[in-house]
């Protein structure tokens, strides 16, 4: 009798326990999303540590970052990932291997495998750059279980809208700094000099209403916004994201005076998007908007509904939305028309952006013939940048201080086919999920950011390379493949329409 009474005791006692560590990692993952772009890059501390570890029969090249360095964020995915694996301690195994998770995994065992056969096997830096891999890999599997033991629709909600406000504070930064051509004395932030990031610009004009207004300046260059990141392109890709959940938020939200500022949004982020001058995060805008309006119509294709799409308050507020992202652009062409022009590569085609892809033209096939050298498992997880100097003709080795801009080859690079493979099966099975159940909102619009990313990573590498980059790629990866449960009622008013009411409200 006794024992029958203290069970359910202890069941209800686990229950508050297992309560309070889920709220606490939800908390965790919010704060994450809300910090994570306003960090600095802390190496100082670690410098001397760090050079300890240079090998003395490896050349390293000077641009090869030699330094451990760690980011805030990093013990806060620490404890995420700890009080996952303390609440889910008797199925480490399913945390770890279940879902798309899997091949994560593979391909961090092919990237440590790569790192051994490779020259920089005794580097201890090299495994340190595994381990920083490895944590959001892990952040990938936190969230992930995160979401299929908790409410998922709620948390991601939470997360998107955390996001959402993170950015367009990114949006005021990159503004502010693209006006005054200087940074905002942020670097406790992140922020970085922005003044590297310049293309020709005659007369130094920001945007038309400096000509109209006979704005004079000395400069004869003009700088890029970075926002709070290392780099334009990072900024650009973020922005990206941010734009495309304000088009979730308008078709979700009810109340039609939110959805007034939420277009009001999308002025603010075609602005700030045109003004980091990102080609790869504007074209990713491009085929991200494409993929969310086709996949949210696609019902009236299948069902020949075609009246019913301008009368359907959900399909009219999905046409407002690209409508105002039309007018947004051409808008911020009209302004910024000369400037992209200078810069090249949007609206036309110039010196500078034939430079720039020329030489990731090289990159690209370094790169391909690193893996041709290194078939299995390539040359080895960040080593690209020491092993790409046998590889470039003479002279200009120095020059090419970078990665190849393209994740795919870089992965192929150093990791080989077994890793490539991999990260294709990871990416093949977070699709195979998601299409199965594209019916829901939050669903549609994470699936076309996810199709923008793919994009983005045929141009630049900082999914894989940099923090924010790592952080922006596996978080949107774990959201995706989240079971999003669609309500029988939602279906049916997308199938009847909706009440004349909810038309005169769009």
């Amino acid at each position: 009798m006794e024992n029958s009474v203290s069970y359910p005791a202890q069941q209800t006692k686990e229950e508050g326990r297992t309560f309070r560590v889920s709220a606490a990692i939800e908390w965790l993952l919010l704060l994450m999303m809300a910090y994570f772009p306003f960090q600095k890059r802390f190496s100082n501390a670690l410098k001397a540590i760090s050079y300890s570890f240079v090998p003395s029969n490896v050349d390293l090249p000077s641009f090869f970052s030699k330094k451990m360095d760690f980011y805030f964020t990093d013990l806060i995915i620490l404890l995420s990932v700890g009080l996952c694996l303390y609440r889910r301690r008797h199925a480490i195994r399913s945390f770890l291997f279940s879902g798309p998770a899997k091949f994560l995994m593979v391909f961090f065992v092919t990237a440590v495998l790569s790192v051994v056969c490779s020259i920089t096997a005794d580097y201890a830096i090299q495994y340190y750059r595994l381990m920083q891999f490895f944590l959001f890999l892990l952040l990938f599997c936190a969230l992930a279980d995160t979401l299929k033991t908790t409410q998922s629709e709620q948390l991601v909600k939470r997360i998107l809208w955390v996001f959402w406000f993170t950015a367009l504070a990114e949006c005021g930064i990159g503004i502010a700094q693209y006006f005054l051509q200087s940074p905002l004395g942020l670097k406790f932030f992140g922020e970085v000099n922005m003044v590297i990031f310049q293309f020709p610009m005659k007369g130094g004009y920001r945007w038309i209403i400096d000509e109209w207004t006979g704005y004079i300046s000395n400069r004869t260059i003009l700088s890029r916004c970075s926002g709070t990141f290392t780099h334009p392109n990072i900024l650009g890709g973020f922005v990206f994201v941010s734009l495309l959940l304000t088009y979730y938020f308008i078709v979700a939200q009810e109340k039609k005076a939110i959805r007034r500022l939420l277009y009001g949004a999308i002025f603010i982020q075609v602005f700030t998007l045109s003004i980091s001058f990102s080609r790869a995060a504007i074209v990713a805008t491009v085929i991200g908007s494409c993929v969310w309006f086709v996949v949210s119509i696609k019902k009236f294709v299948n069902k020949n509904k075609w009246k019913s799409l301008f009368t359907d308050a959900l399909a009219l507020r999905r046409i407002y939305v690209i409508a105002t992202v039309m007018v947004s652009t051409l808008v911020c062409l009209s302004l910024f028309y000369n400037q992209f022009f200078h810069r090249g590569g949007i609206v036309n085609y110039n010196q500078i952006s034939s430079d720039a892809d020329k030489e990731r033209i090289v990159y690209q096939n370094i790169a391909w013939e690193m893996f041709k050298d290194h078939p299995i498992v390539g040359g080895g997880f960040n080593n690209f940048q020491i092993l790409s100097r046998d590889y470039a003709s003479e002279g200009n080795g120095p020059e090419l201080f970078a990665k190849v801009h393209n994740i795919y080859l870089l992965i192929l690079a150093e990791t080989g086919l077994l890793g490539a493979g991999a990260f294709l099966l990871f990416l093949i099975s977070l699709f195979r999920r998601v299409l199965k159940r594209s019916e829901h909102e939050a669903t549609r619009v994470l699936m076309s950011i996810f199709a923008g990313f793919l994009f983005i990573g045929l141009c630049d590498y900082y999914f894989l390379h940099t923090h924010h980059g790592k952080c922006l790629f596996f978080v949107f990866a774990a959201l995706l493949q989240a079971d999003l449960l669609v309500s029988k009622k939602t279906l049916q008013d997308e199938d009847a329409g909706v009440s004349d009411k909810r038309i005169a409200q769009s």
